[in-house]
């Protein structure tokens, strides 16, 4: 529902009323920053005044056009019967006119799309017809009559948009915080003027000097950037083939290239050797001093990832032998 804080009657409309509605911007409505809106409607029946209502625009989203808006969703929600209905805002009547005659509705996409959808549904409901017509803001009522518009559209206007600056300037910002806002931007304005000096200084220099050539920073292909970072962070790699994941042999994390650089950003978890392992480094080689496990490209699997069996296999007696008495493992021919 528009902006209220306590119940309102809905007002019956006489045959023959018009009205009109307005939105301000109030006292700052140049700046963004700075502007509070305002809004505002009248009914009469002749010379006769009707109904009218007026008050602040509510909420962060504080644009001119919202506060058109709400000045005729209030009038909508809060009247009901026939009544034609002048409207400034060229964008917000010719919305108006689309949903009366049933050919647009609002969607979650609709700027101020709210407001649009209180004014949607009432007006599938709302008993009474009501016709939305075009009238220009701003003009003397000679100058609006030459222009085709009614007296009476003129001063319907003209007195929503008295209401609507009223109810805007009613809440405006503490002059404090205008006059810091002022001072915040006298100094940004002279920070700019500060550096455009020095940028037009630097200008007329280089245009006086040869031209220097900045050198392009060579290109470091993916495959290799991935490489280098996985080393730095102690994973080990497998072979890199294009099409296939990327994998550490160790920690076992996987990703493809385009993911290598955050995947293999992080230090490696690899596998720690299982609970009993001795191990000590020989020629090289890893090797458990108990249970003559080893290896010789520092991958831990097999025997070494599981807990130690402190005693030699058959198999590996003859290698801890070998180890223990300096030597090298059957098959070694150099020291890895």
């Amino acid at each position: 529902m528009p902006e209220e804080t306590e119940e309102r009657e809905i007002i019956q409309l006489p045959p023959g009323t018009e009205a009109g509605s307005d939105g301000s911007g109030g006292t700052h409505g140049g700046d963004p920053r700075l502007r509070r809106c305002g809004w505002g409607w009248t009914a009469m029946q002749g010379d006769s005044k009707v109904a009218s209502a007026s008050g602040p625009l509510l909420g962060a989203k504080q644009t001119v056009p919202r506060a058109e808006l709400q000045a005729v969703a209030d009038f909508v929600c809060y009247t009901t019967g026939d009544a034609i209905v002048h409207v400034d805002c060229k964008p917000v009547l010719t919305k108006l006119q689309q949903l009366t005659a049933h050919t647009w509705s609002p969607n979650a996409n609709t700027p101020n799309g709210d407001l649009w959808d209180i004014v949607h549904r009432r007006l599938l409901f709302r008993p009474g017809v009501l016709t939305f017509l075009k009238v220009k803001a701003h003009l003397e009522e000679e100058e609006a009559v030459q222009l085709g518009y009614t007296r009476q559209a003129w001063r319907l206007n003209d007195i929503a948009d008295k209401l609507a600056d009223e109810a805007a300037n009613s809440h405006q910002l503490d002059n404090y915080i205008v006059k810091l806002v002022r001072e915040m931007d006298k100094k940004a304005e002279l920070v700019q003027q500060r550096l455009m000096a020095i940028h037009w200084t630097i200008f007329e220099h280089n245009e006086r000097s040869p031209m220097i050539k900045i050198p392009k920073p060579k290109h470091i292909p993916l495959r290799t950037r991935v490489i280098r970072t996985a080393e730095t962070n102690g994973h080990l790699l497998q072979d890199i083939k294009s099409g296939r994941p990327v994998r550490c042999t160790k920690c076992k994390l996987e990703g493809g290239l385009r993911k290598g650089m955050v995947v293999f950003g992080k230090p490696c978890t690899g596998p720690t050797y299982g609970a009993g392992h001795e191990v000590r480094d020989v020629h090289g080689l890893q090797i458990c001093w108990k249970c003559g496990a080893y290896t010789a490209t520092g991958i831990i699997k097999g025997k070494l990832g599981k807990p130690c069996l402190n005693r030699p296999t058959a198999t590996s007696v003859t290698t801890l032998s070998r180890v223990q008495d300096d030597l090298l493992p059957h098959g070694f021919t150099t020291s890895h």
